[in-house]
């Protein structure tokens, strides 16, 4: 996905276990190659910001990187590619560059929304799509008991195709009627609408409820054709061909139709997704003929990248090489189509022209300035205050479309009794429940009755250390979040930041479950705490597959999550995380709902062990002379606080103060948004520690997480490092 926000209120739209402990180590971390922090400062002393952020990647994650080149070479072979990118994955969490914290999900909350009438697959925007939402016209919530009668159903049907007609009996049968308009929140405004420019979860969600692709999923998460009806896959895996629906039409948001839609569509709108350069074009380099190189500039004709309108209505994309999990990344906004002469009646233009700061460019700058081909067209936005959709009469779905309206409401989410208000009274349709919301739900009686649990989805968030931090205010405004460091202490920060054993000492201080206690309570603390970066079950291998862990061979049977196969190489390299347990979900095992970094010991082993590498260094680390870690927060919202200072209590106490977290605090959310999440480069990071964002699917393989920490601008998330 998109980088994802830091997540605020369930059914609102954003910008985006149990107590043990993992087993001590009478070692600090082993498993990974080390240089010291002297090391790499001496070879980065005066060097271009590209060749530092190049030597600081090759020093702390090289083994990552390396790990990770082997399981790509790996084409023909999906679940010998899983086993080596596990591998991969575990050598990057040893290097200690963040700190996985929460999914998004996982909370309290009441709705009116029937579970599982849209898509729910991991990867994607599918699950976001609105246009079949069943939406109860009540003036009370969904019953706890219903949600969860409606979600065990779905786990039973299935597969079987008749869920949805299941679902839509039984909330009849229990007396309700469904309406066909839907109120939610959200708390970020897009900075653009050209959902093919932009790389920000923020700018996306407004967008992909009037915009349809090629293939999609139904409630089930089976695949289905959404603007193809019908494609084809060559034998030899490289060309696919898809047969567009004719009569489909875009629309402008006065529902004035602007064109036809075909095959040209989706060639004119990867082109202008290479062009524009707004952080997810490479998701195609590599994949897509020649994409990499009409990127790199190396080709400046586009008819030589590997997508083609054969004729208007058949389109053909040609591989580099055979790509799994190809058709799952469709369901993507880089493969989404543009009607070409809308664009250019915009100012738009193409190849070595594209100028998006042209005087004449007004492409994706107002919703006025898009065209349409999806379930809605936005009928009015007013910034910090709503977005509305009408349904699209053209929609090539209009007979399955339950929900003709959608009103997106601005929250800053500063008055959670409005909140809970608003969605009391009919005025939004769902609300996440904070710990202020759940009180005042307690007390009128609505808690035991309507509080339901919100599915945790494929997002992880992120503790972010910055390894090469280079600005202490806000890059676009010098008097925003200024750090109170000392030039001598960002320096010494600087050095333990650099230093491996230091890193994990944060990440094994960080006790998460009370940082996620600040937003879902004490009953849902572990609920949807993460262990690792990529989904624990994003794959399971289909077939039993050998690979080699340290040079002995390790056999994985048929449907071994992902997650075994990262805790495999972490417990051969004897590194004290747990990335997957045997024991939890009721002994189901999984790789999430409990903490399996937390641990107090280790923490303090890996710091004395930085201190003393410091030490030598010429760092001196003790009580009296400790080093300081900035961590931005919006005070705004209690919780979003609240968990800044449970970082800080953590880490403070963990470390016996020999670390301090300075807690930099903005009441004002995009001020908060440019310390990290709108920064476009790793020297415009201005954090220490950063968990205001993370990564969520785009597609059904590892690599749509781990390509994001390539190097060389390859990697989206590399900039959070400070790199790049």
């Amino acid at each position: 996905m998109c980088v994802a926000l830091a997540a605020s209120t369930a059914f609102s739209v954003m910008a985006c276990g149990g107590d043990k402990k993992p087993a001590s180590n009478n070692n600090t971390s082993k498993g990974t190659s080390e240089e010291s922090s002297a090391s790499i400062l001496k070879q980065i002393e005066g060097k271009e910001y590209d060749e530092a952020s190049g030597i600081i990647y090759n020093a702390v994650l090289g083994d990552f990187k390396a790990a990770y080149d082997e399981a790509k070479k790996v084409t023909d072979n999906n679940d010998e590619r899983y086993a080596k990118m596990a591998i991969a994955e575990a050598k990057m969490l040893e290097s200690g560059i963040m700190c996985p914290t929460q999914g998004n999900g996982g909370n309290y909350r009441f709705t009116r929304v029937a579970p599982y009438s849209a898509p729910s697959v991991q990867w994607g925007l599918e699950e976001d799509k609105k246009y079949q939402y069943l939406v109860v016209d009540d003036k009370e919530f969904l019953k706890t008991d219903e949600v969860n009668e409606m979600k065990a159903k779905w786990a039973e049907d299935r597969g079987k195709g008749t869920f949805r007609d299941w679902e839509m009996k039984y909330l009849k049968d229990k007396g309700y009627k469904l309406k066909d308009e839907l109120s939610i929140t959200y708390s970020s405004d897009p900075k653009t609408w050209d959902c093919l420019g932009t790389s920000l979860q923020a700018d996306t969600d407004p967008v992909l409820d009037t915009i349809d692709p090629l293939v999609g999923y139904n409630v089930e998460n089976e695949m289905v054709g959404k603007l193809a009806e019908s494609w084809e896959e060559s034998d030899d895996h490289l060309t696919y061909t898809f047969h567009i629906r004719k009569g489909l039409k875009w629309v402008d948001n006065q529902q004035r139709e602007v064109g036809d839609l075909t095959a040209d569509d989706f060639v004119a709108g990867m082109q202008h997704m290479c062009d524009a350069k707004g952080g997810l074009e490479s998701l195609i380099s590599g994949v897509i003929k020649n994409a990499k190189g009409y990127i790199d500039g190396d080709i400046v004709d586009f008819n030589e990248v590997g997508v083609k309108a054969v004729d208007d209505y058949t389109l053909e994309y040609t591989l580099e090489e055979p790509v799994p999990y190809f058709l799952s990344m469709f369901g993507y906004s880089i493969f989404m189509p543009m009607n070409r002469e809308y664009y250019t009646s915009k100012g738009g233009k193409f190849g070595q022209e594209y100028d998006n700061s042209s005087s004449d460019y007004k492409y994706g700058k107002t919703p006025e300035d898009i065209a349409y081909c999806g379930a809605f067209v936005i009928k009015s936005y007013t910034a910090k205050n709503s977005i509305v959709y009408e349904a699209n009469k053209n929609y090539w779905d209009k007979k399955n479309q339950t929900v003709k309206k959608v009103n997106w409401r601005y929250t800053d989410g500063q008055d959670p009794t409005k909140l809970y208000k608003d969605a009391k009274s009919g005025t939004t349709d769902a609300v996440g429940l904070t710990q202020e919301i759940i009180t005042m739900a307690k007390e009128d009686g609505r808690f035991d009755k309507y509080a339901s649990t919100s599915n945790v989805d494929g997002t992880t968030f992120v503790a972010f250390y910055n390894l090469n931090r280079a600005i202490y205010h806000n890059s676009n405004n010098e008097k925003n979040l200024i750090s109170p460091k000392s030039d001598e202490d960002k320096e010494r920060t600087r050095a333990a930041m650099l230093n491996r054993h230091f890193r994990l000492a944060l990440s094994y201080a960080f006790d998460r479950q009370t940082y996620r206690a600040q937003r879902a309570g004490d009953d849902l603390k572990a609920t949807a705490l993460k262990n690792l970066y990529t989904g624990w079950n994003l794959v399971y291998t289909e077939n039993e597959v050998t690979v080699k862990i340290n040079g002995k061979d390790v056999t994985f049977e048929a449907g071994t999550p992902y997650a075994k196969m990262v805790q495999a190489q972490l417990d051969a390299d004897g590194f004290p995380v747990k990335a997957y347990d045997e024991k939890a979900d009721d002994g189901n095992g999984s790789g999430v709902g409990y903490d399996g970094w937390y641990n107090v010991d280790n923490a303090k082993k890996e710091l004395a062990t930085a201190i003393e590498e410091l030490g030598k260094e010429g760092v001196t680390v003790d009580a009296d002379h400790p080093i300081y870690v900035d961590v931005a927060t919006n005070s705004a919202v209690s919780y979003f606080k609240n968990q800044a200072m449970a970082y800080k209590k953590a880490i403070e106490s963990a470390t016996d103060k020999k670390v301090i977290v300075n807690v930099i605090e903005t009441a004002n959310f995009d001020d908060w948004g440019y310390s990290g999440y709108y920064c476009q480069k790793g020297d415009e990071m201005n954090y220490d520690m950063f968990d205001f964002s993370g990564w969520g699917p785009d597609y059904g393989d590892p690599s749509t997480f781990l390509d994001t920490l390539l190097p060389e601008y390859s990697g989206y998330m590399c900039k959070c490092l400070g790199i790049y």
